[in-house]
């Protein structure tokens, strides 16, 4: 009985690692946002100025450890069920792009994001439990 439930624990662990992957990854897009926002970047002073930014630091931290996560999953699970959850990316921008940077929103990219939720939903729930859903079964 205690087996029955092991592709649906596998796949609640593939969704959380790629929750975290995803919020960091798209975390440091926001932090490099932050960074450059008042730079112009085309003189190498601008550029070299971003050393000193502690905002470049905690972008690569988060990109590193997202990738790494990234990595790991990418490692452990069947890439066609893993790369699709790669959208959640997309809902993490939008996110931060409403609630941070005041970003306008619209109907179409609610119903966007709806339909990448249950776009996940339908590719994660594919695997019944006898679906080996990582290398390592």
């Amino acid at each position: 009985m205690h087996s029955s439930h092991k592709p649906t624990n596998k796949v609640a662990m593939l969704i959380g690692l790629s929750i975290m992957s995803s919020f960091l990854i798209v975390t440091s897009q926001v932090l490099f946002k932050v960074a450059i926002a008042e730079l112009s970047l085309i003189s190498v002073i601008d550029i070299l100025s971003l050393i000193a930014n502690p905002c470049i630091y905690a972008c690569l931290i988060s990109f590193i450890a997202g990738n790494v996560l990234w990595w790991m999953i990418i490692g452990k699970y069947d890439f066609s069920l893993a790369y699709p959850l790669v959208s959640l990316n997309y809902l993490f921008a939008v996110i931060y792009s409403i609630a941070l940077f005041k970003e306008p929103t619209s109907v179409k990219i609610v119903i966007g994001m709806i339909l990448i939720i249950v776009g996940i939903v339908f590719v994660t729930s594919q695997f019944s439990d006898k679906t080996n859903i990582d290398r390592d079964a």
